[in-house]
């Protein structure tokens, strides 16, 4: 009888060798190449155990990592891979990639505002950094991430109609906003209507 997929992968994503990333990640690749589709419990594992936290020894293993993840991000686009990919992407891609983590986040965080918390941090400045276009596209995940809060009960109605009447403030006029705040709102089980 085979393993479970999460516990397979555990095993793996446990046998990391710092010596030798490059190796580890095709190993744990070959394993993912035959699973047609992830479990959630592999993808948690993956998002928390298969990236490096603060950078690499050298610049072969950020490439391994940049390469690996890229790979997986395409063959398993959910929002949790993609938000794990944009990480690796900002911290492994430099300057010359942080537009494209950016793009990569915002497409996570789009599918799961949830993906937003977890990274929000990492790349409000570099939204800024890109312009208003992209600073906006930052802000509107901000205000879904919000509706999601609010129609778990974690957050007051009154606090994202607050964050709401600021962005209209900011753009006054712009009907872009206003319909991206109108889907929103139909999206959310709380604010319909």
């Amino acid at each position: 009888m085979t393993a479970p997929q999460s516990d397979r992968v555990a095993a793996l994503l446990k046998a990391k060798d710092p010596a030798d990333i490059r190796g580890w990640l095709a190993r744990l690749g070959a394993v993912l190449d035959a699973e047609p589709t992830l479990d959630p419990a592999t993808i948690d594992d993956l998002v928390d155990r298969g990236r490096p936290r603060w950078g690499t020894r050298t610049p072969e293993d950020a490439t391994s990592y940049v390469a690996f993840w890229t790979e997986l991000a395409r063959r398993h686009p959910t929002s949790k891979i993609l938000g794990g990919y944009a990480d690796v992407l900002l911290l492994l891609g430099g300057r010359q990639r942080e537009r494209e983590a950016l793009d990569v986040y915002l497409k996570a965080a789009s599918g799961d505002p949830d993906v937003f918390r977890t990274y929000a941090g990492d790349f409000s400045d570099v939204a800024k950094r890109h312009g208003s276009v992209t600073e906006l596209a930052f802000e509107l995940a901000t205000i879904r991430f919000y509706a999601r809060l609010v129609d778990r009960d974690d957050m007051e109605a009154d606090e994202l109609q607050q964050a709401v009447r600021e962005l209209l403030a900011k753009y006054p006029g712009n009907q872009h906003v206003r319909q991206q705040l109108d889907d929103i709102a139909r999206t959310s089980s709380r604010l319909k209507g």
